[in-house]
């Protein structure tokens, strides 16, 4: 059990509140009054604790060779043999079957966006062999929960689409900043074996690439704030915001992999800020 948990990274949430947040933020974008909905809630939270499994899953199964060569993964339980791969796959399939119930469980125009979620999904493992932006893909794949959500609540034709697009966006400049500050710890086992990312292609100006790319996440959800028409309030509380993560990001040592763990790990926090703040929009 304790090797499916840590599969899973069930042992590991912050990478679900990761997947989860930006479902939040499309619901309560996507709300046609004050209060949101309890129901998409629910469903998009146990979604993101499904997927962000399944993903892993995968994930593991694809780089099991990879993983037994990278300090931080090699006792992953595939890399270390403690599960089988028949083990996984069917792992993988009974978590994959749980998503399914919850994508049949949202209104049918989103069936065929699940599936194209999913997708996105299963290609990410794949990039980091050709690409040096496999942390742009999974943008797309762990932000896609946006799009749904805002699906999900209402017809095609009345989504505030430039605003919805503007999340979107917000959300996978977000995903590239906090996933290569956690590439980061891998990037001179990564530089070994061969295997790319956005931590090994920004080099030594990574922490300038870090605050431009979170500049444009705030960039864009100050794009949000103007195609919903909000007050001045929202406009000086996302600067805060922004203030308050470019400190961390201008002090980062890129070489201590604790401290960029630490600044990991504070982003589920800028998350969080960041889902009061479209609250406050909404209101």
């Amino acid at each position: 059990m304790n090797a499916y948990i840590r599969l899973c990274r069930l042992n590991r949430p912050v990478g679900i509140v990761l997947l989860m947040l930006p479902c939040w933020w499309g619901i309560t974008l996507a709300s046609s009054d004050q209060f949101l909905n309890l129901k998409f809630l629910v469903l998009f939270s146990l979604g993101a604790i499904l997927m962000r499994g399944a993903g892993c899953t995968l994930n593991d199964l694809i780089d099991k060779n990879i993983d037994s060569k990278v300090t931080r993964t090699q006792n992953r339980p595939l890399a270390k043999g403690e599960l089988s791969t028949f083990q996984a796959l069917v792992f993988f399939g009974i978590q994959s079957l749980g998503g399914l119930i919850i994508l049949l469980l949202l209104p049918q125009r989103c069936w065929p966006l699940g599936l194209l979620g999913l997708g996105l999904l299963g290609i990410y493992p794949f990039m980091k062999r050709f690409t040096y932006w496999p942390q742009l893909v999974l943008g797309f794949a762990f932000n896609f929960g946006i799009i749904m959500a805002a699906v999900a609540l209402q017809p095609y034709e009345a989504i505030n689409w430039p605003a919805v697009v503007c999340l979107y966006g917000a959300g996978i400049a977000w995903t590239i900043g906090y996933d290569t500050i956690y590439a980061l710890q891998d990037r001179e086992d990564d530089l070994k074996i061969g295997v790319k990312s956005t931590a090994i292609l920004f080099g030594n100006r990574v922490k300038e690439a870090l605050l431009i790319v979170y500049g444009l996440m705030f960039g864009l959800l100050a794009g949000v704030g103007y195609y919903t028409s909000v007050n001045t309030l929202y406009y000086g509380l996302l600067a805060l915001c922004a203030f308050g993560i470019a400190m961390p990001l201008s002090r980062l040592n890129a070489k201590d992999p604790q401290a960029c763990l630490k600044v990991f790990n504070a982003n589920p926090y800028l998350g969080w800020l960041v889902w009061v703040l479209l609250l406050i929009l909404k209101n």
